[in-house]
C-alpha cells in the first residue's frame, strides 16, 4: 500500500467516525461519493502487485537519491511494511528486489541505510530462500565491515537485528559471520558503546546476538581455541562494563561447559566431567583473578536484592564463580 493509499484508509476511518452518530443513515453528496468510491478501490490493490511496483519505484529512483529522498523514504516504508508478510518477503525476490536491495546496503545514500538494514531484516526473517540468496551473494562481509565502521544508534541497531536476522538457524550465513570475523565485531560495538544510556538497547541486541549465536555453534562447530579467544574476549568486555551483562554471562558459561543450555550448565551439582579444567585452561591466571574479583563486585550488589528480575543473573554470577574458584 503506497503512502497516499495509506492516507485515504485514515482519512476513510475519519469518515466513518465522523458520520457514524448512531441514529439515521447521513446523505452524501455526490463528490464524497466520488472520493469514497476512489479511495475503496485503492486500498484494495493486490499486494504482490503493489510490491512489483514499489520495487520499479525504488528503482527508478535510486540514482537520483539526493533529489528523491522523500519519495524514496517513503516508498521503502511501504515496501517494509508489506514484507512483514512471509509470503511476500518471499516475493520481493522473485520480483527482482533481491539487486536493489543490495545496492542499497551496499551503496545506497546515508540516510536510507536504517531502512535498508531492516528491509534485510524483514526477508530473511524465518526464510531459509532467501538467506541462501543473500550468502549467495557474499555480502555477509561488508556487513561485518560496515558494523564495525557505523556510529550512529539507529543503524546499528537496525544493522545487528538484519545480521540476527540473515543467520538465524541457518548454518551457511553463520559460517560466513565467522570467517568474517563477526563476533569480534559484535564486541566491539558492544564496547565502544556500553557506557552509553542511549546505546543500551544497542548492546542488548548485541549481546543477546552473541547469546543466541553460541546456542548455535558450540556443540557443532567451535573448537576450543576459537571458543577459548571467544571467552576472553568476553571477559575482557565484561570487566569493562558498569552493569552487568545477563546475555554475555550466560554465554560465558555455555563456552565453559560446552553446552548449549544455560538450565542444564547452572546445574552445578552435574556439571559434565572436566568442566572446571576447561575454564581453568581457557582463562590465564591474572585475568582469572580480574574476573572473579568483579563477579564477587557484581554478586555483593545484588545480594540483598528482592527484584525477580535479579534472580536469574545472581545465578549465572554464582555459578560462574563456582567454576573459576574451583582449581
Amino acid at each position: 500500500m503506497t503512502s497516499s493509499n495509506s492516507r485515504d484508509l485514515k482519512s476513510m476511518l475519519r469518515f466513518a467516525m465522523e458520520n457514524s452518530d448512531n441514529t439515521k443513515p447521513t446523505e452524501l453528496d455526490p463528490e464524497r461519493v466520488q472520493w469514497l468510491q476512489a479511495a475503496l478501490a485503492s486500498a484494495s490493490v493486490d499486494p504482490t502487485k503493489q510490491l512489483k511496483e514499489d520495487i520499479g519505484i525504488l528503482e527508478e529512483l535510486l540514482p537520483k537519491a539526493d533529489e528523491e529522498a522523500e519519495k524514496l523514504e517513503a516508498v521503502l516504508d511501504d515496501i517494509l511494511m508489506l514484507t512483514e508478510d512471509l509470503d511476500l518477503a518471499n516475493d520481493f525476490f522473485k520480483l527482482r528486489g533481491g539487486n536493489i536491495l543490495f545496492e542499497l546496503i551496499l551503496k545506497g545514500p546515508e540516510f536510507l541505510k536504517s531502512q535498508s538494514y531492516q528491509l534485510l531484516a524483514n526477508v530473511t526473517q524465518n526464510n531459509p530462500e532467501a538467506q541462501k540468496i543473500c550468502v549467495q551473494q557474499n555480502i555477509m562481509l561488508e556487513l561485518v565491515t560496515m558494523l564495525t565502521l557505523e556510529k550512529k544508534l539507529t543503524n546499528l541497531k537496525q544493522l545487528l537485528l538484519a545480521l540476527s536476522c540473515l543467520t538465524r538457524a541457518y548454518a551457511p550465513a553463520v559460517v560466513q559471520f565467522r570467517k568474517a570475523d563477526g563476533f569480534s565485531a559484535v564486541l566491539k560495538v558492544i564496547r565502544n558503546f556500553a557506557n552509553d544510556a542511549a546505546a543500551k538497547a544497542v548492546c542488548d541486541k548485541g549481546s543477546f546476538f552473541i547469546f543466541c549465536l553460541l546456542q548455535e555453534v558450540i556443540e557443532s562447530s567451535l573448537d576450543e581455541n576459537e571458543a577459548k579467544n571467544l571467552t576472553n574476549a568476553i571477559i575482557s568486555l565484561c570487566l569493562q562494563l558498569l552493569h552487568v551483562n545477563e546475555h554475555l554471562l550466560a554465554g560465558l558459561i555455555m563456552l565453559f561447559t560446552n553446552s548449549v543450555s544455560v538450565d542444564a550448565a547452572i546445574d552445578v551439582e552435574n556439571l559434565p566431567h572436566g568442566t572446571t579444567k576447561r575454564a581453568s585452561r581457557f582463562v590465564d591466571e591474572s585475568l582469572r583473578k580480574s574476573f572473579v574479583h568483579w563477579l564477587s563486585q557484581m554478586d555483593s550488589r545484588f545480594a540483598e536484592s528482592n527484584d525477580p528480575a535479579d534472580a536469574e543473573l545472581r545465578s549465572y554470577i554464582g555459578v560462574l564463580l563456582n567454576l573459576l574458584n574451583k582449581e
